[in-house]
């Protein structure tokens, strides 16, 4: 079918004038509509069913992905997914002569000049409407860690109140691995912890955080659990730490979300702990007396 295979050559989604240059006529899009292999996204706008909404989004409404969409399409980490498309449009554009009205499935991010393909701190940038300044500062993090951007360009951030911006730019830091591990992060800042970070340690390796020399912190993330050879290793890890006198604290997602209030308590506990073990007495273990 003629609309299709054009289409397809398209990158998925035309509009109707770009369709006829190549001679799709009208009734080629009519037919190739009814046979549910291409669908209108607005009017003269088609797609085929299986195209990536995003290029479908971006080229229907004169866009493009920015903030957690297109941070998400650069494998960012996004700590709360939304499937809503995020795109920048710049405010004069119109359609005939009519504003272009958005679905409710895209948001809007308005641009004072033509739509261009952003740079990944301006994604981040963008973001700032939408997270929160932790969510922002993980994006930060990883795109350092992954040599995305420089320090220097965080200085570019411009959306956002100034205490927000300046926060980002005392907390961003490129030696973290992992969302989770940016969180703990945050939250032992937050509670005036003092730490290392991705410290290296004699018969044990790199640990995520190093706690005033003695407790080791590591963040367990969802692949942890799924991945046996790594489980094994982390638990001969731990055994070595353990046998240098260190203590190992280890966390999930749920314990350093929502301000880490689980780990930070658990880390203070484990700095009040003593040294030495204690003198525990007499215990009883299934009815005898143990010294």
């Amino acid at each position: 079918m003629r609309a299709v295979e054009i289409l397809a050559d398209l990158g998925g989604v035309a509009e109707a004038g770009t369709l006829r240059r190549f001679g799709v006529t009208a009734a080629h899009i009519n037919a190739a509509c009814a046979s549910g292999e291409v669908y209108r996204v607005r009017r003269g706008a088609y797609a085929l069913t299986n195209a990536d909404p995003v290029r479908v989004a971006e080229l229907s409404w004169h866009g493009v992905s920015t903030c957690i969409t297109a941070a998400e399409h650069r494998g960012l980490p996004v700590l709360d997914r939304d499937d809503r498309i995020h795109l920048r449009v710049d405010h004069a554009r119109s359609q005939g002569g009519r504003n272009l009205s958005l679905p409710r499935h895209v948001v809007r991010h308005p641009s004072a000049g033509t739509a261009r393909r952003l740079g990944v701190i301006e994604v981040i940038d963008d973001s700032a409407r939408c997270i929160d300044r932790a969510a922002q500062l993980v994006l930060l993090d990883a795109a350092l860690n992954r040599k995305l951007i420089v320090p220097g360009d965080i200085t570019g951030l411009a959306l956002g109140s100034a205490r927000r911006r300046a926060w980002l730019s005392s907390h961003a830091d490129g030696r973290a691995q992992s969302p989770l591990e940016t969180l703990a992060r945050v939250a032992l800042i937050g509670a005036r912890i003092p730490f290392d970070l991705q410290a290296q340690i004699p018969t044990v390796g790199r640990v995520d955080i190093l706690v005033d020399g003695r407790v080791i912190v590591e963040i367990d993330g969802r692949g942890y659990h799924e991945d046996p050879a790594a489980f094994t290793n982390d638990r001969r890890r731990d055994r070595a730490a353990v046998a240098s006198g260190f203590t190992v604290l280890r966390f999930t997602a749920a314990d350093v979300r929502d301000g880490g209030a689980v780990a930070v308590e658990a880390v203070r506990a484990a700095l009040r702990a003593p040294l030495r073990p204690p003198s525990w007495g007499r215990v009883r273990d299934g009815g005898r007396a143990l010294r």
